[in-house]
């Protein structure tokens, strides 16, 4: 599941895709919703499979993850019936051990988001420094990668050494 909102909205779409989520798996869906799942599912298919790249990124996805054939994958999606919905739902989201990732401004969102459970933030971009007066330098964010990795302010033209 993913979803692209504004910084201040990450709590509520966070909540929100939590309750789909553990809705899934106590309340079954119905005849209707499962139909329209799986034809936009087949449509999505059968475009991907239409181009070159798409047939083959399904077949490298068969060899690479040993997955049945495209065929069977298809005939597996038209067999599914709503108790198989909620039979997996159930098994994947029942106990509500998954986990979310939040891209944004980590000082708006991390307050929003503290109470759904442990948050860990990676890859914080520090903010800009103003440039010193006189100086042809640039200055950027440093973007840490890791406790020991950091990159360095760039200059305006980075090929030519200092």
């Amino acid at each position: 599941m993913g979803a692209s909102v504004d910084n201040l909205l990450g709590g509520k779409a966070l909540a929100t895709a939590r309750e789909v989520m553990q809705s899934l798996a106590t309340a079954p869906v119905t005849a209707q919703e499962l139909d329209q799942a799986r034809s936009q599912a087949i449509a999505l298919a059968n475009k991907q499979l239409a181009t070159p790249d798409g047939m083959a990124n399904a077949w490298l996805d068969v060899d690479t993850y040993g997955l049945p054939s495209v065929a069977e994958q298809l005939r597996a999606l038209n067999a599914a019936s709503t108790a198989d919905v909620q039979r997996v739902a159930a098994r994947l989201f029942q106990d509500g051990a998954f986990a979310s990732v939040v891209v944004g401004n980590s000082d708006v969102v991390k307050t929003q988001i503290e109470r759904y459970g442990k948050v860990e933030v990676m890859g914080e971009i520090e903010p800009a420094t103003k440039p010193n007066p006189g100086s042809n330098k640039q200055s950027k964010p440093v973007i840490k990668s890791g406790p020991s990795l950091s990159a360095q302010p760039q200059t305006k033209n980075p090929a030519k050494p200092e």
